[in-house]
C-alpha cells in the first residue's frame, strides 16, 4: 500500500477591499451565505467604534470560504484587456440551466455588479463574466 501524503487544507480564497464590509454584503446576498460569527454587521443604531477590516462568509456545504481584508488602495482589474492591470485571480461560480444564468444575470447587476462579458448565447458552455463592486472579475456560467 502506497503511503498518501497530504497536503494543507484549502480553508479560503481572500479578497482584498477597500470596503470590506460593502464587498462582503455584495457576496453575502449574491451567494446566500451567512458571516462568520462575530464579522456580522452591527445592528442599526449601534456604534461599535469600527468597522472590521477582516471579515469571512462562511458556505453553508462546508466547503471553501470567502473572505475580505481591508486596504487603503486597489487598483481595479482591466481585463479583458491584459494591461495595465492583468485580472490575476477570478472566482468562477456555476448554475444549472440557462434560465437560471439569466436569473442571476438580474441578482449580479442590483446587488451593484458590472457585466463585462455576455457570452449567455455560447452553445457549449454559457456564461457571463462580471466586475465585483471592488472591481474583481468573477464568472457565471452553466455547470454540464
Amino acid at each position: 500500500m502506497v503511503e498518501r501524503k497530504m497536503g494543507p487544507a484549502f480553508r479560503q480564497v481572500v479578497l482584498d477591499c477597500t470596503d470590506a464590509r460593502a464587498l462582503a454584503e455584495f457576496y453575502r446576498r449574491l451567494l446566500v451565505w451567512d458571516y462568520r460569527p462575530g464579522d456580522e454587521p452591527p445592528r442599526p443604531g449601534v456604534e461599535t467604534g469600527h468597522d472590521k477590516d477582516w471579515l469571512v462568509l462562511r458556505n453553508p456545504d462546508g466547503g471553501v470560504q470567502l473572505a475580505f481584508q481591508q486596504v487603503d488602495r486597489l487598483p481595479e482589474a482591466s481585463w479583458p484587456d491584459p494591461t495595465p492591470v492583468p485580472q490575476q485571480l477570478h472566482l468562477d461560480l456555476t448554475v444549472e440551466t440557462v434560465e437560471d444564468l439569466d436569473a442571476q444575470h438580474d441578482r449580479v447587476l442590483e446587488f451593484g455588479g458590472r457585466l463585462l462579458l455576455d457570452r449567455s448565447d455560447h452553445p457549449d458552455e454559457p456564461l457571463r463574466v462580471y466586475a465585483d463592486p471592488a472591481g474583481h472579475p468573477f464568472c457565471v456560467f452553466v455547470a454540464q
